[in-house]
């Protein structure tokens, strides 16, 4: 439902006026209600801005950024495929076809994640999935092929961002340093303060 709202709200700016006033009209009865001061923003004029933001950001590198995410998708649901292998949920088990179409049943019921990373409800998604393609067999294999992808997908990239970050932290030459004021510019602008003196 969000979803359509959204593809809507982008065809439509009349309608995207409109819900940004309804949502509006809601921030400040929840706002009323925690007895705070209502907002002076204008929300059917943000939730156009955002509008017009969202469409030239489309135009400008939308191609490149679905293309990027496709492969994501594509990438993540071989890496499912390959962690049910490598832990013996073989084809006889569960086919490569009944494997994929548990991970597009898992992406679509986690595009709003309820929890971060849809934590536990991917669990929850993928384990129903694999049972049912296997006729409740190997339940082992399925948790340990389950524990393996989220591990690679969720815990890895967390884990290799912190390294990351912590690297970063603290090795200096990786920052970029603020670019250099031109000396010439430099002492033009020092000529005018001196000349103009302090401000009254």
């Amino acid at each position: 439902m969000l979803t359509v709202l959204a593809v809507m709200a982008l065809r439509s700016e009349r309608l995207a006026a409109r819900l940004g006033a309804i949502s509006g009209r809601a921030i400040t009865w929840a706002r009323g209600i925690a007895r705070r001061a209502p907002t002076d923003e204008d929300f059917a004029a943000a939730a156009v801005n955002v509008r017009h933001d969202l469409i030239a950001g489309w135009r400008e590198c939308g191609v490149p950024v679905t293309i990027a995410a496709a492969s994501n998708y594509v990438m993540q649901g071989l890496l499912l495929l390959v962690s049910a292998r490598a832990v013996g949920l073989d084809e006889s088990l569960a086919g490569t076809g009944g494997v994929l179409a548990v991970y597009a049943i898992y992406r679509l019921l986690t595009i709003v994640q309820i929890t971060p990373g849809s934590v536990g409800v991917a669990e929850a998604v993928l384990t129903a999935g694999l049972l049912s393609v296997t006729g409740g067999a190997a339940s082992a294999q399925i948790a340990a092929s389950i524990v393996l992808f989220r591990g690679l997908t969720y815990v890895g990239p967390i884990l290799f961002g912190g390294l990351l970050l912590l690297a970063w932290r603290f090795v200096g030459r990786w920052r970029a340093q603020p670019p250099r004021e031109d000396a010439g510019a430099a002492a033009v602008t020092s000529a005018v303060l001196d000349r103009e003196g302090p401000e009254n």
